[in-house]
C-alpha cells in the first residue's frame, strides 16, 4: 500500500527500506514516551513501620520505710489483749504500666521468738487481719497472684483484728510478722 517497490513477496514491506526504518523509529519512540509517562503519571504507594517499645513497670514499694509498729500492746490482768488495734501504712503514688501487670500480698503472724514452755495457756503468736487497697480497688489476700493491668493510685496496706492464737494469755517481748506486697509489672 505505501511503497510497493518495498513489498516482498510474502506480503510483508522490506526492513531495510527507508521507509521501514523510519517506520521502526517512529514505533520504537512510541513506545518508550508511552511507558515513561505511564511510570510518571501513576501513584506510588509505600508502607512504613513506625515501631517502639515501653518496657513495663512499677513504682518502688516503699515498704521498709513504713512499718506497722503498734508499740506497746495493753493486756489485762489475765494476760490477754485488750484494746482494738489497727495500723495503715499509704504509699502514693504507686504507678504500674503494665496491661498484665499482677500483685500477690502475703501476710505472716506476728511471733515472739522467746522459748514458749506453756503452751496451755500462753501463746508467742498474734493474728492480724489484712487489708490492701491499691488505686481504690481491694486486692485479695490469699499469696496468689491477682491481674490489676495498669494503674496509677494509693497503696494501702493495713493490719488490724490483732488476735492472740488461741485467745491465750500472750508471753512477753517482741513480736515480728510481715505483710510482703509484690506488684510484677508485665507488658
Amino acid at each position: 500500500d505505501c511503497c510497493p517497490e518495498h513489498m516482498l513477496g510474502n506480503g510483508f514491506y522490506d526492513d531495510d527500506s527507508k521507509e521501514g526504518s523510519t517506520m521502526k523509529k517512529i514505533l520504537m519512540i512510541a513506545a518508550v514516551a508511552s511507558a515513561f509517562a505511564a511510570t510518571t503519571t501513576s501513584a506510588q504507594a509505600a508502607t512504613y513501620s513506625v515501631k517502639a517499645n515501653v518496657t513495663a513497670f512499677c513504682t518502688a514499694l516503699t515498704g521498709s520505710t513504713t512499718d506497722l509498729d503498734f508499740g506497746t500492746l495493753t493486756v489485762g490482768a489475765d494476760g490477754k489483749l485488750t484494746g482494738v488495734y489497727t495500723k495503715t501504712s499509704t504509699q502514693t503514688p504507686v504507678v504500674c504500666n503494665g496491661a498484665n501487670t499482677t500483685i500477690t500480698v502475703t501476710p505472716t503472724a506476728m511471733t515472739n521468738a522467746a522459748t514458749l514452755t506453756d503452751t496451755t495457756n500462753f501463746t508467742n503468736t498474734i493474728n492480724y487481719t489484712t487489708g490492701v487497697t491499691l488505686a481504690g480497688r481491694t486486692v485479695l489476700v490469699d499469696s496468689a497472684a491477682h491481674a490489676i493491668g495498669e494503674l496509677t493510685g494509693t497503696l494501702n496496706v493495713t493490719a488490724s483484728a490483732l488476735a492472740p492464737a488461741g485467745g491465750k494469755a500472750l508471753l512477753a517481748g517482741n513480736y515480728a510478722g510481715t505483710i510482703v506486697v509484690t506488684l510484677a509489672p508485665a507488658a
